[in-house]
């Protein structure tokens, strides 16, 4: 069985010339930049941010914050070379599958996909959060509607069904709509993260910044890979909290990814595709280490943990310290706070379409190769849109944002997508001695100091993924396993290349 077969340059290439299964080149290095900061700035600083600050890190996330930044832009350097030398939609599926080999490409897509169905759907249920937090603004205290599913008792929240609806409908009308849309509200997002650096260094405290790793605190629950294999009871706080914080910060920086989804749909990607990716992650990790500061310095986590215990039907978010601070004295941060919770509220909105876009195109360029059903890879509309892919992804969305709890999706996300990152890294010496690639756009972006560099980024991505909790290692592994499974009863029987020996390496 061939099941690490490679196809050739003119086999990757030949599916974006196909007026049924192409994509619309319409982006420039801004609307890649934009699509990778849109979708990395959400629910990773807005919800999950906030549990590594109080809960998991205290004042030293900002070391958490600057590990998982450092490494994932190593792996975006990765990407970014990837991008241009195959800018084709599928990202991390088709580089691996043009260096690697078939069954890997199919492994890390069958795990991509279920690391993007977990990230969305964790932005889709911050998403609600806030919108609770918005309308308890004017008075409404709206608590979860059930709709019930097919008379099991099943109950899915009424917002997120709505919200995840309307998402994938302007998914499938138009992916310019969609960067159009991302454009305007990443714009709002930035102008709350502002907001939020600015008001928090005017109420900044350095008392509230000691300890400055929380107290060590040994939990079953967070116990590692690493912790476990080594029998270490690494739990949270202390420095293990710090690298625990790194880990989950992964969650946050995972927008360039996603972006990367779209290399096919990219006016010159040669160049658009690691401009844009470069400047949209150097953005991200600026911001998230001054909202670790300003958050950790305006508000002691033992008063975060007051507040919520007084309160227990509120969610943990940033605009907790807020309120922390309102309750204390601080009009300003209490109206601030209001402002804030709005804002991330609508700039979550873009958030979650952009996210939506990266499985529906990954499930897109799975299906063009014959490893999953013909009809996941037609495109049709008037904007020519993958419309079956992003529904199965909507419907996944919101079945998994209404099941699952934000820990445990942010968690399986980060170990889906560390998986990616590490092969795309180990790739990379693998690309360029592979003489398909060896003259084609050879003048473009390329990782320095290869093979030493993107070695170094794949290593580092898997000492993050052994911080991660050792349960989330186990469903990781037997998705993968499932995923082994589909590819044997199905994917390796219709893959076209395996129909086309003269189309393979």
């Amino acid at each position: 069985m061939k099941i690490f077969r490679k196809p050739t340059l003119k086999y990757i290439l030949e599916h974006t010339t196909n007026d049924s299964t192409s994509l619309k080149k319409s982006l420039n290095w801004f609307n890649i930049a934009i699509l990778a900061t849109s979708t990395s700035v959400g629910a990773g600083i807005f919800s999950v941010g906030a549990q590594i600050i109080n809960q998991i890190a205290g004042p030293a996330a900002i070391i958490s914050f600057a590990i998982a930044g450092a490494i994932c832009f190593l792996a975006a350097l990765c990407y970014a070379e990837f991008a241009y030398k195959i800018p084709v939609a599928g990202a991390s599926y088709t580089f691996a599958y043009a260096t690697i080999g078939e069954i890997v490409a199919w492994v890390l897509s069958w795990s991509l996909l279920l690391g993007l169905m977990m990230a969305i759907s964790t932005e889709l249920k911050a998403w609600c959060t806030y919108l609770y937090e918005t309308v308890a603004i004017f008075g409404i205290d709206w608590h979860t509607i059930h709709v019930t599913l097919f008379g099991f008792g099943l109950g899915v929240d009424l917002p997120i069904l709505i919200g995840g609806v309307i998402f994938g409908g302007v998914l499938i009308y138009s992916t310019k709509a969609v960067a159009k849309v991302a454009n305007v509200l990443t714009v709002i997002k930035l102008v709350i993260l502002v907001v939020i650096i600015v008001t928090g260094a005017i109420y900044f405290k350095a008392a509230n910044m000691h300890p400055f790793f929380l107290p060590k605190a040994a939990s079953h629950a967070s116990e590692s890979f690493f912790g476990v294999v080594l029998g270490v009871k690494d739990g949270v706080g202390g420095f293990g909290g710090v690298l625990s914080g790194a880990a989950v910060a992964t969650f946050a920086f995972l927008g360039f990814d996603t972006a990367t989804t779209a290399s096919e749909e990219t006016e010159n990607p040669r160049r658009n595709m690691p401009l844009g990716l470069i400047v949209g992650i150097l953005v991200i990790i600026v911001i998230y280490i001054a909202i670790a500061l300003v958050s950790a310095g305006m508000v002691n986590h033992q008063q975060i943990a007051d507040y919520l215990a007084a309160h227990p039907t509120q969610q943990l978010s940033l605009v907790t310290g807020f309120k922390v601070v309102g309750a204390q004295g601080g009009v300003l941060a209490a109206l601030i706070g209001h402002f804030v919770a709005i804002g991330i509220f609508i700039g979550l909105t873009g958030i979650t379409m952009v996210g939506l876009m990266g499985i529906s195109r990954t499930i897109f360029a799975v299906s063009r190769d014959g490893l999953l059903p013909k009809r996941f890879g037609k495109t049709g509309g008037p904007h020519k849109t993958p419309i079956f892919a992003t529904v199965v992804g909507t419907i996944g969305v919101i079945l998994c944002a209404s099941f699952g709890s934000t820990a445990q999706l942010a968690e399986i996300t980060c170990m889906a997508t560390l998986s990616a990152f590490t092969i795309v890294s180990f790739a990379i010496p693998v690309l360029r001695k592979n003489k398909e690639f060896a003259h084609y756009h050879n003048d473009g972006f390329k990782v320095p100091w290869s093979p030493v560099l993107p070695i170094i980024a794949g290593l580092a991505c898997i000492w993050l993924m052994g911080n991660l909790s050792f349960h989330n290692w186990i469903i990781t592994a037997l998705w993968a396993v499932a995923g082994v499974v589909v590819y044997f009863v199905y994917g390796y029987r219709h893959s076209l290349l395996g129909k086309n020996p003269d189309m393979q390496q």
